[in-house]
């Protein structure tokens, strides 16, 4: 049963990426012209071999049909050809794997901020339940995951200086606030189903600190699943902290693609993003399925 349910996470998981690249071929790729790609690429001073040439006729399928011309581009684009950027007249596939490794280091580095505080948070939460220090803690964090990405983005861009620790910071708040918008509303749920337990420790006369590590102990599986969302849902942030902080990763590479009019660039960084937040949301499903017994 449970090999089953992995092979529909993973067969999902794949359609949806195919059904991800037919739909940027459809609507990005054959919305261009041949003749303008061509002469975008001379303009930026790229000189086009007549190999090259055929090789792009191919590639996005001009004077084929519809059917042909979106078979060949999936076989391109799974063999590792997503065409050449215009902007900077190289194969987009080496743009844009150099721009995520970028953006991986960022996101290692926020994570590595805002996943200790998040622990901290969840434990006091825990251990001051309703508090006042609980609910001043619980309106700051609230306050800050309702300001748009954008303009936390901008407010720390101006307070703290320019250097890669800063978009990390910023990248790290974001995080934070999912982290513990997921976990204070699966907080109560869990308090619930265990409150029984939690009555029989107290009628024992245990000490708050004792039942209150226990508690945090039952939590950790909830931890688990919200730190694997959290990193899915930090690719959109990205966007807006790197082009915010000028940091040369993936999000500021696909705006600047598209303020270049670099059709093919942009596309393969849309792409790269979507297909990585699809094995991210894969990975918190199984996560999610294998520590959380309510999930069938």
């Amino acid at each position: 049963m449970m090999k089953e349910k992995y092979i529909r996470y993973i067969a999902r998981a794949i359609v949806s990426v195919i059904l991800l690249v037919i739909l940027d071929y459809v609507l990005a790729r054959k919305s261009t012209s041949f003749y303008t790609l061509i002469s975008l690429l001379s303009q930026n001073g790229y000189s086009l071999t007549q190999g090259e040439i055929r090789s792009l006729e191919m590639l996005y399928g001009y004077n084929s049909n519809l059917f042909y011309s979106v078979s060949n581009y999936l076989i391109s684009f799974f063999t590792g050809n997503w065409g050449y950027s215009i902007f900077y007249g190289r194969p987009v596939i080496s743009l844009v794997l150099g721009a995520l490794i970028r953006s991986l280091i960022l996101i290692a580095g926020s994570l590595g901020i805002s996943i200790p505080l998040i622990l901290l948070i969840t434990y006091l939460s825990i251990k001051y339940l309703g508090s006042f220090q609980d609910n001043f803690l619980n309106t700051i964090l609230i306050i800050l995951y309702s300001i748009p990405e954008v303009v936390i983005a901008t407010l720390l861009f101006i307070l703290l200086p320019p250097n890669i620790i800063s978009p990390m910071l910023t990248l790290a708040v974001i995080e934070l606030t999912f982290l513990y918008m997921f976990v204070r509303r699966n907080l109560t749920q869990l308090l619930v189903e265990h409150y029984n337990m939690i009555e029989f420790f107290v009628s024992l006369g245990l000490d708050g600190r004792i039942i209150s590590k226990e508690i945090l102990r039952l939590t950790v599986p909830l931890l688990l699943v919200a730190i694997t969302y959290s990193i899915s849902t930090s690719i959109p942030a990205l966007i807006f902290v790197e082009t915010v902080f000028n940091y040369p990763g993936i999000g500021y590479m696909m705006v600047q693609a598209i303020n270049n009019s670099d059709y093919p660039l942009a596309s393969g960084c849309f792409i790269l993003f979507s297909i990585i937040s699809i094995i991210l949301n894969l990975i918190a499903d199984v996560t999610n399925s294998k520590v959380d017994w309510r999930v069938k």
